[in-house]
């Protein structure tokens, strides 16, 4: 009789420590769930915000550089994306990259054969459609000549930035004030006068500057924090 009662205190201690340890086993469960079911959320929550981050920055990326004033010192602009979500604090970064159809300005009036001196050569094919364009180059005061071989006619006087990619001929009567700038050789008529003047090539060059999206420039991190 002893011993059966011995035996069902063992059992029941046994049958007791199984139910706790499967209760605390339990327990490790739920919470073990609930850790990873919050990890998941918070990881579908960050991936949202990304992918609404990057549609932002993709979809705004042609135009982002163009509302950046051509005033602007730095030769570089960084353009920040930020999530929608302010607690999340993510970013997305562009960079914008100044081009100058100019690279520097004459200091004299005239400036035989220094085209590859005054022009950015690389920058040029970015400004051939406004280079193209008659009203941009009127208002600008810059008349600027392509061809390899090009003759002008000048009735007057005029204040200009005179830019040609090969050489030029000046024929008529009149005096330029500002520069002449020539790729090849620089021929005129006794009539032509130029004359150097500072403020109207300042205000030529000025209007010819724009931001385009540099090549590759899309991250995720700030490069001042590596």
């Amino acid at each position: 009789m002893v011993n059966m009662l011995r035996r069902g205190v063992v059992n029941i201690s046994i049958l007791v420590f199984l139910i706790a340890f499967l209760l605390l086993m339990q327990r490790f469960t739920d919470e073990g769930i609930s850790l990873h079911q919050g990890i998941i959320a918070q990881r579908q929550n960050y991936m949202q915000q990304q992918h609404w981050l990057l549609e932002q920055s993709m979809g705004g990326r042609h135009s982002v550089c163009k509302n950046i004033p051509t005033t602007y010192a730095a030769n570089t602009y960084v353009v920040v994306f930020r999530s929608s979500h302010p607690e999340a604090k993510l970013k997305q970064f562009l960079i914008c990259r100044r081009h100058r159809l100019f690279q520097r300005l004459p200091t004299k009036g005239i400036n035989e054969g220094g085209f590859p001196l005054f022009v950015h050569l690389e920058s040029l094919p970015f400004f051939r459609s406004q280079l193209e364009d008659a009203a941009s180059l009127y208002e600008n005061k810059l008349y600027w000549f392509s061809g390899s071989d090009n003759q002008w006619e000048l009735n007057g006087n005029i204040y200009a930035l005179v830019v040609a990619e090969g050489n030029l001929t000046l024929r008529g009567k009149g005096k330029i004030s500002g520069a002449v700038i020539t790729g090849g050789k620089l021929q005129r008529s006794e009539g032509i006068q130029i004359t150097y003047h500072a403020g109207t090539i300042a205000g030529a060059e000025q209007g010819y500057r724009l931001w385009r999206l540099a090549e590759k420039s899309w991250h995720d991190f700030e490069a001042n924090k590596l």
